[in-house]
């Protein structure tokens, strides 16, 4: 990750928010994901980071009442984080005998351990606005130390006394030998990621790139494969080859060509390298084939997911999604005709867990609509909406127009709402899909709208709203009639 440095302020800015939630890059005290981020300042020299984060922490985010935890209990996992918080250690490392160090509340806590003995934590100097740790002795013995072996603490006990003040100090176990162990076991020395989804058009080729993370200090000489997925039309330009990874990594370029008559969709490059003649992990390179200006290569929102993976959609960014099943129930499938008053559409031809609309952000796309048409169609909804945006319509003469794009939200409020003015229901189901696994109950709708045109006029391209009112927009597909 480039040294202690680098992570150290990678880290500041982590923590910069403290409970952030769920579509922020911050911390977020209330998930158990991240309950054993704050003491990570532990393994880059900087456990006075720790002590003060921690503190911060339960100090501000805790509090004596029914709801003064920063998120749900789970079964103890918020409130058994603050005892450990509070005894001054926790156990970083699942299933390691290693338990790392904060800094006690208390003046002192006795812990009776199962085989009868006592750990006993001493605080000198303990106080609420004392987090810093200045010195710790186990067993009467000073330690930098900033973890302590359970090995002999589970039968025998042991006494750990901290010196604690209202000043830090950055030298107490600092030193790259003071930080907790680390365990390497099954480590690999190389990883190989993508870049990303790429997107190629018929006939024409694009290179994309393998991310090559090394975490050794020495070049990797490693050896790699790229597949693509059997009738995808798609290519690997090699297909395999021979790289050296420096030590700080580096990207491996990989050409993917669409055969002309490669059909639209999403697919999948296998991505297979070995270091040394053994396997090491890589991640696969998402394609999709599009012709540019397409409504298909604008999509960049998973909304739709099969109710036995409800995890692999997350169409209003809180984990919930139309569901597979549900759609198939409505008559709706991958490809299939949606019909919604003299609108005729073409449902997106995506397996759930691809992406299947495309959030409106100012997208030009093109339409190439016949003569007379007199509406632009969109099949649409919206996620915490209603969502209010402008489009902008180019006919083929080059002049514009600017229309209104009013979307009614996919669940109408939980129910409370009705659709928006000129929003027909065009598929309604009465359930979606949660990241939860439980299916949540009530309306959850698709919605047609009608954009009125110039009949007079061919219409071109249309550009989606850059800005919305509220909310997304998300659209799934386009006609005209």
């Amino acid at each position: 990750m480039g040294g202690d440095a680098k992570v150290i302020s990678r880290l500041d800015t982590f923590f910069t928010q403290l409970n952030a939630g769920p579509n922020q890059p911050y911390y977020w005290a209330g998930n158990e994901i991240d309950l054993s981020a704050p003491y990570m300042y532990d393994y880059v020299g900087a456990p006075y980071k720790t002590q003060a984060l921690v503190r911060k922490i339960t100090s501000t985010l805790y509090s004596a009442t029914p709801g003064g935890e920063p998120g749900n209990d789970d079964l103890g996992a918020m409130s058994s984080w603050l005892v450990w918080a509070d005894l001054g250690l926790y156990p970083e490392t699942a299933g390691a005998p290693v338990l790392v160090a904060g800094s006690p509340l208390f003046p002192r806590a006795v812990v009776h351990l199962p085989s009868g003995a006592a750990l006993t934590i001493d605080g000198v100097g303990a106080a609420a606005d004392a987090p810093y740790v200045t010195g710790l002795a186990v067993d009467g013995t000073p330690t930098q130390m900033t973890s302590v072996s359970v090995a002999s603490l589970l039968p025998y006990g042991a006494n750990l006394r901290f010196s604690l003040s209202a000043t830090p100090d950055p030298a107490w176990g600092s030193a790259p030998a003071d930080a907790p162990p680390s365990y390497s076991a099954g480590e690999a020395p190389v990883v190989l990621t993508s870049s990303g989804q790429t997107t190629v058009a018929p006939g024409s080729s694009v290179t994309t790139g393998l991310l090559a993370a090394n975490a050794t200090g020495y070049g990797q000489a490693v050896n790699w494969s790229a597949t693509p997925a059997a009738g995808s039309g798609v290519s690997a330009l090699p297909d395999a080859g021979s790289a050296t990874v420096p030590a700080g990594g580096s990207t491996i370029p990989v050409t993917l060509h669409a055969a002309p008559e490669a059909g639209p969709g999403f697919s999948t490059v296998s991505v297979a390298a070995t270091d040394d003649n053994r396997p090491v992990p890589t991640g696969n390179i998402p394609v999709l084939v599009a012709v540019p200006g397409s409504l298909l290569a604008a999509f960049d929102n998973i909304g739709i997911s099969d109710e036995s993976d409800p995890m692999a959609a997350d169409f209003d960014g809180d984990g919930y999604s139309y569901s597979a099943q549900a759609l198939a129930a409505a008559g709706v499938t991958p490809g299939s005709a949606v019909h919604a008053g003299a609108a005729d559409y073409t449902w997106p031809d995506v397996a759930a867990g691809q992406p299947d609309n495309a959030v409106a952000g100012g997208q030009t796309v093109t339409v190439n609509a016949p003569a007379g048409a007199t509406a632009l169609d969109v099949l649409c909804s919206a996620t915490n909406g209603p969502s209010t945006g402008t489009v902008t319509l180019t006919y083929a003469d080059g002049s514009t127009a600017s229309a209104p794009l009013r979307v009614s939200d996919w669940t109408l409020n939980g129910g409370s709402a009705s659709p928006e003015p000129g929003n027909t229901v065009a598929i309604a189901m009465s359930g979606r899909n949660s990241a939860s696994g439980a299916s949540q109950g009530g309306a959850t709708d698709v919605f047609s709208v009608a954009v009125p045109l110039n009949p007079s006029l061919r219409l071109a391209r249309v550009t989606l709203p850059a800005a919305t009112t509220a909310g997304q927009i998300h659209v799934f597909a386009l006609a005209t009639s």
